[in-house]
């Protein structure tokens, strides 16, 4: 169903895909990216992708965001593998093609282990705050940004 947040939150994924590729991004924005893996890179060893999304709101790091955006934000993270997870921790989109079936069981696996009522998603969902990022993709995303 077509909530008003979600036609929000599609219309900002549409204006950003169609912006110029010439754009690079202004400082503002690269300042509030090192904020955001500054943020990643401080958190506790156990903390989850759950509470990570709520610490990024709590502490603003993403000023004009909301939860919907945030949670996108950490699936986008964790499937190149900036993210790491405890179920794969050499996952990333980047290097090996990873199988539905494949994907399935690390979710089969994560529900077995949280409640009921949570709605894990892989790789996200297994990710905790240690190791927190993984610099070397970052670094490979990036290209010195």
């Amino acid at each position: 169903m077509l909530t008003p947040q979600l036609i929000k939150t599609l219309a900002k994924i549409y204006r950003w895909e169609n912006q110029n590729d010439e754009d690079d991004g202004n400082p503002e924005e690269t300042a509030v990216f090192h904020r955001l893996l500054d943020t990643v890179r401080s958190a506790d060893a156990n903390e989850t992708a759950h509470a990570l999304i709520k610490r990024l709101g709590s502490e603003k790091i993403l000023p004009g965001s909301n939860e919907t955006d945030r949670t996108w934000l950490v699936r986008i993270l964790a499937e190149p593998g900036v993210l790491p997870n405890r179920l794969a921790p050499d996952y990333s989109i980047l290097h090996a093609f990873y199988p539905y079936d494949q994907i399935r069981r690390y979710e089969d696996e994560l529900h077995s282990r949280l409640p009921a009522r949570a709605d894990p998603v892989f790789p996200a969902s297994a990710w905790h705050g240690a190791p927190g990022i993984n610099e070397g993709i970052v670094r490979e995303l990036t290209d010195g940004l």
